[in-house]
């Protein structure tokens, strides 16, 4: 028990609360299944980041819904924004969720879905065979300089949400502007959309509100 520093999991029906206090303590048996049937041992990025570099500012707990298992596991993690991974920290060596392994990790207020080898954060799911996702990371950015001039400035991270449509098997990216939004149910029905948009005072920032909208034009959409 002593090797274990933040993981403690167990199999918990989903109605159970998200609540770190009533994690069971059966942790060699669950640390095996975990090594062997849902995480791998991963190498960290050596980067020189300065700050939190996860999602939230301490794991949290989550349940893991696995493809092929019924009951999901509750574990302690966050999502590593540089590795774009789900990390969970032992003692003795840092392990990655493995996304061919776990279909879903569901937070109290957050829900991540694997898909093509990554984790997106599940914005809207609709019941019309689309999903409104985000990929959150942190992007690499160097500043602009003049060589011999200037010296070489350090890179710095600017947190980074690019944001997708999951439709036909297909990830579309789309941007959170009205202008863009009413361009993606065609030329034809721009200000038919448009129109919709000022009258209900839809936000496409809002993803209620954007998925209620590709759902009500669904049949008009054209991307």
């Amino acid at each position: 028990m002593k090797n274990l520093l933040v993981i403690l999991f167990g199999c918990f029906s989903f109605g159970q609360n998200l609540d770190s206090q009533s994690f069971n303590s059966q942790f060699n048996t669950n640390l095996d299944v975990l090594q062997r049937e849902v995480a791998r041992q991963y190498t960290p990025k050596d980067v020189a980041y300065y700050g939190n570099k996860y999602y939230y500012k301490e794991p949290q707990p989550a349940f893991l819904e696995l493809f092929d298992a019924e009951k999901p596991l509750k574990v302690l993690t966050n999502y590593n924004l540089i590795d774009e991974t789900f990390e969970l920290q032992t003692d003795w060596k840092p392990l990655s969720i493995s996304t061919d392994k776990v279909s879903r990790v569901r937070f109290k207020d957050d829900t991540f879905i694997s898909l093509n080898g990554k984790f997106y954060k599940l914005l809207y799911n609709s019941e019309k065979d689309f999903k409104l996702l985000a990929d959150t990371y942190l992007k690499l950015d160097i500043p602009h300089y003049q060589p011999g001039i200037q010296e070489k400035p350090d890179p710095t991270f600017k947190k980074t949400s690019e944001y997708y449509i999951y439709i036909g098997e297909r990830l579309v990216k789309y941007e959170r502007s009205k202008g863009f939004v009413s361009k993606m149910f065609g030329e034809d029905n721009s200000k038919k959309i448009k129109s919709q948009m000022r009258i209900s005072k839809i936000k496409p920032k809002n993803p209620s509100q954007l998925g209620s909208l590709i759902e009500k034009f669904y049949e008009d959409l054209d991307i």
